[in-house]
């Protein structure tokens, strides 16, 4: 009850005054109490209105890195069907790192990020693996080396490096190569 009461204030503070000082506050809250909700397309939507309607606010950085976070979360818990929502997160999280480098949430961001990246990275290996598992080997070497070029320096990058190496030296390198089949 609390929550719906929060909203009908909000709603009513950026329906009489909204051009005051505190209506990008009253619409970043607003983004706040649909995300209490559960209400994401909600708060998504509020924190967007924060960008287009106060983007020289305060709270403009805030409401850009809540964007990212909602998608994150919403790529997190699974209830996407693909991985839409992971890759909005990181395009949003990239953005906010270009406009808001100081921002003090610009350190969680980063963490978001590497976090993203690293689930990425585990679902091509993943794939990798099924592929290998299957002897479909050119397709299994493509998604390894797409885990070492996007996250080097990884656990999952080393062991996608040893498992192309011992490929190549079980089947050769013609087996791996890409492109047109062979004559």
């Amino acid at each position: 009850p609390a929550t719906d009461r929060a909203e009908q204030m909000f709603t009513a503070i950026l329906k009489n005054a909204p051009f005051s000082k505190n209506a990008p506050i009253a619409q970043f809250n607003l983004g706040l109490t649909y995300e209490k909700q559960g209400k994401v397309n909600e708060a998504s939507a509020a924190y967007q209105a924060v960008l287009d309607k106060y983007p020289t606010s305060s709270i403009a950085d805030d409401a850009l890195y809540q964007i990212g976070y909602i998608y994150m979360q919403i790529g997190a818990t699974g209830r996407s069907q693909d991985l839409s929502a992971l890759v909005q997160a990181k395009n949003t999280f990239e953005d906010f790192l270009l406009q808001y480098p100081n921002s003090e949430k610009a350190a969680q961001a980063r963490d978001n990020l590497a976090s993203i990246g690293s689930r990425e990275s585990g679902d091509l290996l993943a794939i990798a693996k099924f592929y290998d598992r299957y002897k479909n080997y050119r397709s299994a070497a493509i998604y390894y080396n797409d885990v070492i070029r996007r996250q080097p320096g990884t656990a999952n990058a080393e062991f996608a490096r040893d498992r192309i190496q011992a490929l190549r030296s079980d089947i050769g390198d013609d087996a791996l190569r890409t492109g047109p089949e062979r004559a």
